[in-house]
């Protein structure tokens, strides 16, 4: 440290600072200038509202400047780095002995640094402190003095979300949310989580968050760690231990897929996690779940369960309209859980996007849902409403059974014009109809060839 001393030592009859002359208000620099903004984050406790120096040194550890503030709790303070492309250092300095000055030598204090970055503007946070005693007696080089001082953060990670205690039990689920802080402004490229080193999932946008099922983790302690990387590279870590209880039952066995119809133009397929899909597809969640004591099913969106399921009504499966949810990432789950209260998720985080043209939407606002009609004598009229969002033609509405006492029955009577209404009697609708409960929907195609599907409407001939 005797280095470092005398350095600033004899670098205070160059630059001629006194207690009095160090500019603590927003410094003023020209515009060839580069500075950085150091954020004064966990001061020590006692020294809020004390003198703190922030010193930029150049590469060959040679003062290039010196900037005076009051050490206040996220006080952002804006300073000089050096010009050039050569690394500098920064050393913050908040003096523990009464009227330091900057002609003294340094002594007892609080210090944070960073060594030979690169990074000529942004934001730098004094992560951590070290308190330091008799430095004058030191026989510490600067280097030495910087490597052993606090650290100023160019990029930070921390979780958001877990319990105090950290401990679950085996089959429980529970998210995890990681705050990345890039205080370099280079941008976050990619967050990653990790369980005892082997990664997890990787996410490139926010929110940068999981759902984690512990039921197939073992019984014990494990280390669940977050890597966040910003677009320099720069890479920042935080870890925290979990501990996974055991449960002599076994969770049900759950794993699903996520397909649509593509509706014409925008093709079709399995979605992958994390892909977009354009919001006015119909997905269809087919779920496989096995248990020997399952007790029921859920199909989960967003945090809201949109049908639930009973061993009896296997096989397990669910038509979702996207158009429903709103712009942005979508979290699917299904769930299983047996009778011993036991149970086991699978995920799928996909993003809605608006398409550049949206597909013509309808309602079936007759019959009434749960209407019945006497078979002998009846008249029941089908009623659908027409929209598009860019006023495209409309190319035809097709009735569809989706259940009857003769089955499925799609698409058995087209309407080709407005209004898409049509009535029968039990004249008109021989061979249509028969005792028996029936429900029905809509297809409303645009020119096109794409179509949407309508609400459905329950009904029963008597």
């Amino acid at each position: 440290m005797k280095k470092l001393l005398l350095f600033l030592l004899s670098a205070a009859v160059v630059f001629s600072c006194t207690e009095e002359s160090i500019e603590t208000s927003t410094p003023q620099f020209t515009d060839e200038e580069k500075t950085v903004t150091v954020v004064l984050a966990n001061i020590p406790d006692g020294f809020e509202g004390e003198d703190v120096y922030i010193f930029t040194l150049n590469s060959m550890n040679e003062l290039h400047y010196i900037q005076g503030a009051v050490a206040t709790e996220d006080e952002e303070v804006l300073t000089s780095s050096t010009p050039g492309g050569a690394s500098y250092s920064l050393i913050v300095y908040i003096p523990t002995v009464s009227d330091w000055t900057t002609e003294d030598s340094f002594s007892d204090g609080w210090y944070s640094s960073i060594s030979s970055t690169l990074e000529k503007d942004g934001k730098f946070i004094t992560d951590t402190w070290t308190n330091s005693s008799d430095f004058d007696e030191s026989e510490e080089t600067l280097d030495e003095a910087l490597a052993n001082a606090g650290t100023i953060e160019v990029l930070t990670v921390s979780f958001a979300s877990l319990p105090s205690d950290g401990v679950y039990g085996q089959g429980d689920i529970f998210a995890v949310t990681a705050t990345p802080n890039d205080n370099i402004d280079a941008g976050i490229s990619s967050v990653e989580f990790l369980l005892n080193g082997t990664s997890l999932e990787v996410i490139n946008e926010e929110p940068y968050s999981i759902n984690i099922n512990t039921i197939d983790f073992p019984v014990g302690k494990h280390v669940l760690a977050v890597i966040a990387t910003n677009g320099n590279g720069d890479t920042a870590e935080d870890d925290v231990e979990i501990e996974i209880t055991g449960s002599e039952n076994t969770a049900p066995d759950v794993s699903f897929t996520a397909t649509y119809v593509g509706n014409g133009l925008s093709g079709s397929g399995t979605i992958g996690n994390l892909e977009e899909v354009e919001r006015q597809e119909l997905v269809t969640l087919n779920a496989t779940v096995s248990d020997a004591n399952l007790e029921s099913v859920e199909f989960i969106i967003d945090g809201s369960t949109v049908y639930s399921a009973t061993p009896d009504d296997a096989p397990y499966s669910f038509e979702w309209d996207t158009f429903e949810n709103s712009v942005g990432t979508v979290i699917i789950e299904v769930k299983g859980t047996d009778t011993d209260g036991a149970t086991r998720s699978a995920f799928l985080n996909l993003t809605l996007v608006d398409p550049d043209n949206f597909i013509p939407r309808g309602t079936l606002n007759s019959p009434s849902n749960g209407a019945n009609f006497d078979f002998a004598s009846y008249s029941i009229t089908f009623s659908v409403t027409v929209t598009d969002a860019e006023g495209d033609a409309i190319e035809s509405v097709r009735l569809s059974d989706i259940d009857s006492p003769f089955g499925p029955f799609p698409e058995w009577i087209t309407l080709a014009s407005e209004p898409y209404e049509v009535t029968f009697d039990e004249v008109s609708g021989a061979g249509f109809f028969a005792p028996g409960d029936w429900e029905t929907n809509a297809h409303v195609y645009d020119n096109l060839g794409r179509y949407t599907k309508t609400n459905s409407r329950r009904y029963t001939f008597n």
